[in-house]
């Protein structure tokens, strides 16, 4: 395709973003139309959302006055949350230039250096965000968003040591729920689940001020210690609390999607990501889901996760847990499967991550990555019901 054509193609997924249309027909993905009759975007009967009208306001007042930092920080942040909430990385383009006056300066405002750190997060450049975090923590030390930022990221990385020392400041500049959460979620990896677990029964029985963003990652931080504790019926309680509080949330849709999956329950799991799937990691789910209920892999859904996760490297997004769960439930690949299960368990590792070390592992007939799974569960006391349960079955 020549550069004018591509220009053209880009040009419009822009304007489709911008306009809040949907692709019909391509799956999301550039195509050249074989006649005049194809369809190639549909407009949303219903016009601009709220939301979108909104952004197009501020990003008018912006292009009149791009100094104005106080409306780009709103702007990115909203950017930003719609990276999360929509599984779009466009969103994280957007929000760099919004912020582009300030991005890469030496002397960045703190503010602007929590929202870059959180860019890089959301692209898994762990190392960068932790770097840019130290930057806006030293120039505004009080900047409690910053400390949980590090200490998630460092929870993530599993240095958990570093992660406390990163909480201490949070008693005194977050909510009291943000603060005792993200403690309890070290706890909960080190040897201390179910005090963990309990912290957050008693803390979700009166919570008191706080917002449906930090009730609903402390209902679902509660939902995964239940579910490693054993405790079924308190773990699905929790991932509903923890969708009423966020409803859609990517992050809680999956971890719901992967208790229903694991207690055997994969119509519901139809149930819950159809209406709407917007990432590789829910279309994952869903094709496991739909392969479980018909016997057979769909393959239009083993094309849309291959050029998803094909776009996504492209792009620059390492999804490496998600391509290996792929090669190792839906395309049997068990070296490939590994190879990335070991790139991801370079950069993250959360007990999804050592569950899924140890499947690989196991399915490539790798010693050395089964030891060294079962190792790091025996050296941080993780206590995890699915990875016994998973260890024990021949």
């Amino acid at each position: 395709m020549s550069f004018s054509k591509c220009w053209v193609v880009a040009a419009a997924f822009a304007l489709a973003t911008a306009l809040g249309v949907q692709t019909a027909a391509t799956g999301g993905l550039a195509s050249r139309p074989t006649d005049d009759s194809q369809v190639l975007l549909e407009l949303r009967p219903g016009g601009l959302s709220a939301r979108e009208r909104e952004l197009r306001a501020w990003r008018q007042e912006l292009q009149e006055n791009p100094a104005n930092l106080p409306l780009a920080l709103r702007l990115g942040e909203r950017l930003l949350q719609l990276a999360r909430s929509a599984a779009d990385p466009r969103y994280l383009g957007q929000a760099e230039a919004v912020l582009a006056p300030w991005w890469s300066s030496p002397g960045a405002p703190a503010e602007v250096l929590l929202l870059r750190a959180t860019a890089e997060q959301h692209r898994h450049d762990f190392e960068g965000a932790l770097r840019t975090l130290e930057r806006a923590l030293t120039a505004n030390p009080r900047l409690g968003g910053a400390w949980l930022t590090k200490a998630t990221l460092l929870t993530l990385r599993g240095d958990y040591p570093a992660a406390r020392r990163s909480c201490l400041p949070l008693a005194r500049l977050v909510d009291p729920v943000t603060a005792l959460t993200a403690g309890a979620v070290i706890a909960g990896v080190t040897g201390e689940a179910g005090k963990a677990w309990q912290t957050l029964t008693n803390v979700l029985a009166r919570p008191g001020p706080a917002t449906p963003e930090a009730l609903g990652w402390a209902h679902a931080a509660a939902a995964d210690l239940a579910e490693r504790l054993g405790r079924v019926t308190e773990a699905e309680h929790h991932f509903r609390a923890a969708l009423r509080m966020v409803p859609g949330d990517p992050f809680v849709v999956a971890g719901l999607a992967d208790f229903l999956l694991e207690q055997k329950r994969p119509a519901e799991v139809l149930t819950l990501l159809e209406p709407a799937v917007g990432s590789d990691a829910l279309g994952l789910r869903l094709a496991e889901a739909r392969r479980a209920v018909r016997g057979v892999v769909d393959p239009q859904d083993l094309r849309r996760l291959q050029e998803g996760f094909a776009a996504g490297r492209r792009r620059g997004l390492n999804h490496a847990r998600e391509e290996a769960r792929f090669h190792l439930t839906l395309v049997p690949q068990p070296a490939l499967a590994l190879r990335l299960a070991r790139e991801n368990w370079a950069q993250q590792r959360e007990p999804a991550d050592v569950r899924l070390l140890l499947a690989a592992g196991r399915a490539a007939g790798d010693a050395g990555a089964v030891a060294e799974a079962r190792d790091w569960v025996r050296t941080n006391r993780l206590e995890d019901a699915l990875f016994q349960r998973l260890d024990s079955t021949q």
